[in-house]
């Protein structure tokens, strides 16, 4: 099993990144450009033209994959979709197997951050933290004018 700089072993980690249209590639796309490319990840997209059955096909050909790592993330776009429930479906039976929904590109590089840097903690704590970092992810900008005196502007700051 890999070490990390510190000597102490990695979890491997395979993440499965989910959902409609072309928001797991679209998600994948922008986490390469962020991170460079990771051999840990397969997006996973559900588009019209596909059935459930291809879904599900897809979703277990992805779990086949990562036989061999200790745990697996499903990074799903939202809560009930067909994404989520068929990555559920999959996973009974398999605790290695964490299902997260409503993720965002945040939540993602966090994750590729971690699994580059041998970062992971195990199942939940892991799960858990990454939702927490997804809720900081969520805002609303307001611009707050900052005052000067006529001072200031006149000596340039």
């Amino acid at each position: 099993m890999p070490k990390s700089a510190g000597g102490k072993e990695e979890i491997m980690t395979g993440i499965i990144i989910t959902g409609h249209g072309s928001f797991a590639y679209g998600i994948s796309s922008a986490l390469e450009l962020l991170t460079g490319h990771q051999d840990f990840l397969i997006p996973i997209d559900f588009k019209g033209e596909h059935s459930e059955e291809q879904l599900k096909e897809n979703l277990k050909a992805a779990f086949e994959r990562f036989r061999d790592c200790e745990q697996i993330l499903v990074l799903c776009d939202i809560l009930g979709g067909s994404p989520f429930k068929n990555a559920v479906l999959l996973s009974f039976g398999d605790e290695r197997i964490k299902v997260l929904y409503g993720i965002n590109l945040g939540m993602a590089v966090e994750l590729a951050m971690r699994c580059m840097t041998g970062q992971i903690p195990e199942g939940d704590t892991l799960a858990d933290e990454l939702i927490e970092v997804g809720k900081t992810q969520i805002g609303k900008y307001r611009y707050e004018p900052v005052e000067t005196s006529e001072e200031e502007y006149e000596e340039g700051i």
